[in-house]
């Protein structure tokens, strides 16, 4: 959707489960940008303060998560309010209530 074809309503199955996140705050007169990231229900805590605008999960299990990014601005002080971008791992069928169901 829109200028950058990002995904919206993104559904991994369930052998797709790796995911690279690439991101970026363009302040020209800011060159030295700081970021914190997490992904919510993966990570416990916000990344530690980082210039490196690329982060990769692998080996995500079946659920939802939220990814959530920061960044400093020319203070230096960081956004109130993260970006966030929301995704699903879908649930192998093997996993499901219903196929386990249909096997007992």
């Amino acid at each position: 959707q829109g200028f950058f074809k990002i995904p919206v309503g993104l559904r991994l199955p369930p052998d797709q489960n790796h995911i690279t996140f690439t991101f970026n705050r363009v302040d020209k007169r800011y060159p030295n940008v700081k970021f914190k990231y997490r992904l919510v229900n993966y990570d416990r805590t916000w990344s530690m303060p980082t210039s490196q605008q690329e982060v990769t999960y692998s080996y995500l299990a079946p659920g939802r998560y939220t990814f959530e990014v920061v960044a400093t601005n020319k203070e230096g002080s960081w956004d109130a309010v993260p970006l966030r971008y929301d995704f699903v791992v879908q649930t192998p069928y093997y996993q499901t209530a219903g196929f386990v169901l249909l096997m007992v």
